[in-house]
């Protein structure tokens, strides 16, 4: 075989490999980068954090919030109810979608559903306190898409619904708690999760096993400082440790709670995916949502 030949055999190999392997290579170098400049950036030590705050929802939706947005067919809307989607007070606060009449004729674009709550912001570990959010959550026996409660860095998501972050260069970073529902599989996993994204990549995805996402438990979010470069996340369910996640400092936090459409998946080279599913009502409950401080015991 002449080597003019084993060279445009090369190439071809390279760009068969490029087209295939390209967006997961993005994907974790984007996730890298992000990681590395919130590592290179480092936390304050000597943030001051807010007084302890907790929502009931008895009096509607209170203060600790600071807005709400719902997506509907590539709008905007606010709660009670926008397209598909309500934000009611029901025996706490309910995220709701219903069937989607015009859901199958739609655009990619125009067949996201999405309720989503933001509050609770400017909390953050430092050596000398854990920050803990706490929520007790179930979702619908028929549920489907995703949802549940993530922190996220101050300024993430802005009241028009644009993904923007602390530094406007559109990262999307969390870590929480998702519930994915049966059509989904997301490294492996689905049901309810705990999460870590960084600039939209999922790099850590752990099953909770045994926990019935369709009943009442209590989720509770523990960030612990180690130093100015490394947090670690723990998960507990019912007051069981569940998880622990090391992460890079997120600064100044935000709580996100959400219901959408979302259908989740990993392909066979590693790249997450997203679809999205209309189906019978379906919801998740919040009874109660909290955040607060507690002192490092050395």
């Amino acid at each position: 075989m002449q080597a003019s030949t084993l060279g445009w055999l090369a190439i071809a190999a390279f760009i068969v490999i490029a087209i295939l392997f390209g967006p997961r290579i993005l994907g974790e170098l984007m996730s890298r980068q992000e990681t590395a400049r919130l590592i290179g950036r480092g936390a304050d030590p000597q943030h001051v954090n807010p007084p302890a705050q907790r929502d009931d929802f008895s009096n509607g939706i209170g203060q600790p919030w600071a807005f709400n947005i719902i997506n509907g067919a590539a709008k905007i809307g606010r709660a009670p109810a926008f397209h598909n989607t309500t934000i009611a007070v029901e025996k706490g606060l309910v995220i709701a979608q219903s069937p989607d009449p015009n859901f199958a004729n739609q655009p990619r674009d125009r067949q996201y559903n999405n309720a989503t709550l933001i509050g609770f912001q400017g909390y953050q570990p430092t050596p000398s306190e854990d920050v803990l959010f706490q929520a007790r959550m179930q979702v619908s026996p028929n549920f489907y898409g995703s949802a549940g409660m993530m922190v996220q860095p101050r300024g993430t998501i802005l009241e028009n619904g644009d993904f923007v972050g602390p530094f406007k260069n559109q990262a999307f970073t969390l870590f929480g708690i998702c519930f994915l529902g049966p059509e989904s599989n997301l490294l492996g996993h689905n049901g309810a999760t705990v999460e870590q994204v960084i600039n939209w990549w999922p790099v850590q995805v752990q099953g909770l096993g045994k926990v019935d996402m369709h009943e009442l438990h209590t989720y509770t979010l523990r960030l612990h400082w180690v130093d100015e470069k490394t947090w670690l996340g723990t998960t507990t369910v019912d007051g069981q440790e569940v998880s622990q996640m090391n992460l890079p400092p997120f600064g100044p936090l935000e709580l996100h709670v959400w219901g959408d459409n979302y259908q989740l998946s990993t392909s066979w080279i590693g790249t997450p995916e997203v679809g999205f599913q209309n189906g019978d009502e379906k919801w998740i409950r919040f009874e109660e949502v909290s955040a607060w401080t507690e002192a490092v015991t050395k």
